[in-house]
């Protein structure tokens, strides 16, 4: 039984519009060092290697697909950003697109889902949810619909 409910078009075009609004080129380079210090010398590095070594199999042609729209993520990401924050952003798609194609629940990966959701990066711990993965990627699917009517309509001067 197939239990996949997103295609990578909409996993990819949601995390995109996050990603583009999440005020990266704010972080300067220390800011981005402490930020890295709290993400691999912390529990979140343990939890993720742990999430990563245990992803769901899925085809050649998707891993492909989703190796594709990770760079294509990060090509659309400010130029001044941290190498690293970039592999951040970039591993953590691979990760939580993964589970969603496979249509697979982790309450880690939810919880990661959670973090891009209010724009921000994952770090220090992976804060665990009960709510099913694909239920927060509905919500976070919703939340970038809602968020493009309200750029449309800002630029049609209605807001």
């Amino acid at each position: 039984m197939n239990k996949q409910q997103f295609t990578l078009k909409q996993i990819k075009e949601t995390f995109l519009y996050k990603v583009q609004n999440m005020s990266l080129e704010e972080i300067d380079d220390d800011g981005a060092d402490e930020f890295l210090a709290q993400r691999y010398y912390s529990e979140f590095e343990n939890h993720w290697e742990e999430l990563s070594d245990n992803r769901p199999e899925i085809s050649y042609d998707q891993q492909k697909q989703i190796l594709n729209d990770a760079d294509e993520i990060c090509k659309s990401m400010c130029k001044s950003l941290h190498h690293e924050l970039e592999a951040c952003i970039y591993d953590d798609y691979i990760l939580i697109a993964t589970y969603l194609i496979a249509g697979e629940h982790d309450k880690h990966i939810a919880g990661m889902c959670l973090s891009y959701m209010e724009e921000e990066i994952p770090m220090l711990s992976i804060i665990p949810t009960d709510k099913r993965l694909q239920d927060i990627f509905k919500e976070f699917q919703l939340s970038v619909r809602i968020s493009r009517l309200r750029d449309s309509a800002k630029r049609k001067g209605n807001l």
